[in-house]
């Protein structure tokens, strides 16, 4: 019999074989940070974003991130250039 995971079961931590987070810096323009969880099959989900204008990174941004990574297990992080 085939294994299925529903989406709610995927989402507690079960099954991704990766985490992953992407970060966009911003500040003029909003600075957005994703996790995504890849299941099985490679494809990737979705599972949480931060999306902010204008704040500090150190107060308000690096917090949000670190916060996403314990509650995600967010393995690696790929950030955009600075300023491009």
């Amino acid at each position: 019999m085939k294994r299925t995971a529903t989406c709610a079961s995927l989402i507690a931590g079960k099954g991704w074989r990766d985490v992953i987070g992407g970060v966009d810096w911003g500040y003029t323009h909003p600075t957005a940070a994703l996790v995504f969880g890849v299941d099985g099959d490679g494809r990737a989900w979705q599972l949480a974003e931060y999306y902010q204008r204008r704040v500090p990174l150190d107060a308000d941004v690096l917090p949000a991130i670190l916060d996403l990574t314990r509650r995600y297990g967010v393995r690696t992080w790929y950030g955009g250039p600075a300023g491009a």
